[in-house]
């Protein structure tokens, strides 16, 4: 097995909310394990460094949901309603006050506060709702966000069966 060699660096200031660099020129080494090496690491219970409420939805959770979109999943998580006009409140916030996220992009509609885009269940590696304090990255969010990350780029046969088919309102001209 080919790994790296052990450095050390020592007396680095590292200040609050700042970003210290460091680089590394890490040399490969052979490693003779003689042996399988297997990680196995648990997550705890409480993340004593998290000052927000995160619900977290992975791929095969939300394939056992009883669910077709993604919108239904965020439907199920606490702290969460879904108004008549089918926009969503987080801890009683009004529905543009959520921000939707895919792939690190925001996605939300600056005319309802909905999201732009629809994304298949099927495409979804995990799903995030944060609700509470977050990270400034999320700006113009103040209730809650909602955060897609997408599975890799390959189409299956699963995702391709599901496509839906929109068709243009007559009041938009054909050569746009």
């Amino acid at each position: 097995m080919i790994g790296y060699k052990a450095m050390r660096y020592e007396n680095v200031r590292v200040s609050i909310d700042l970003t210290t660099s460091i680089d590394f020129q890490l040399r490969t080494e052979i490693l003779d394990l003689g042996e399988e090496l297997t990680v196995v690491a648990e997550r705890p219970m409480v993340t004593r460094d998290l000052t927000a409420t995160t619900a977290v939805i992975g791929a095969e959770q939300l394939s056992a949901l009883p669910v077709t979109e993604v919108n239904e999943a965020i439907e199920l998580q606490a702290g969460l309603i879904k108004d008549s006009g089918g926009g969503f409140h987080i801890r009683g916030g009004r529905s543009g006050e959520v921000s939707f996220w895919i792939d690190g992009m925001p996605v939300t509609d600056v005319y309802d506060g909905g999201t732009v885009v629809d994304v298949n269940t099927s495409m979804v590696q995990e799903l995030q709702v944060v609700s509470g304090a977050f990270n400034a990255e999320y700006g113009q969010a103040m209730s809650g966000i909602v955060n897609i990350a997408t599975k890799g780029a390959a189409i299956n046969s699963e995702a391709a069966s599901h496509l839906i088919s929109v068709t243009m309102p007559a009041a938009i001209p054909a050569n746009l």
